[in-house]
């Protein structure tokens, strides 16, 4: 075989790879980002449902799934998934709470003093 031949086909063999890895990089990264749409769109669907909690995961999962190119469904599994998912719940939730956090800090605090001032009074206006 000739040498421009052989330079030609590892040429071409590294465009392929790098082309794989930039179709799996964005992939992921559009996964990631669809996993919290889906995260809320399962809250809405099961929001009547009690301990529904695997049910919205494994829906989340699987609209993720749905949407992975089959060429990629090798390299995206449904445990792959289930990190990502896992992964943008945890995000979702550090925000409320620091959110809740915020707004928890931000209200006026009362004292003791106060609390059983007002728990008196509410007691006398329920018996009296």
């Amino acid at each position: 075989m000739n040498t421009e031949i052989i330079l030609e086909i590892i040429k071409i063999v590294g465009y392929i790879i790098l082309g794989g890895i930039a179709l799996y990089l964005n992939t992921k990264s559009s996964l990631k980002e669809k996993a919290s749409g889906y995260i809320a769109e399962a809250e809405e669907a099961y929001k009547d449902a009690t301990n529904a909690g695997g049910i919205k995961f494994e829906y989340v999962v699987d609209k993720l799934y749905s949407i992975i190119p089959t060429a990629l469904k090798v390299f995206f599994t449904r445990d792959m998934l289930s990190a990502i998912v896992q992964k943008a719940f945890d995000a979702v939730e550090a925000y409320a709470k620091t959110q809740l956090d915020k707004a928890s800090a931000s209200l006026p605090a009362i004292t003791q003093a106060e609390a059983s001032t007002e728990a008196a009074s509410t007691e006398e206006l329920s018996n009296g």
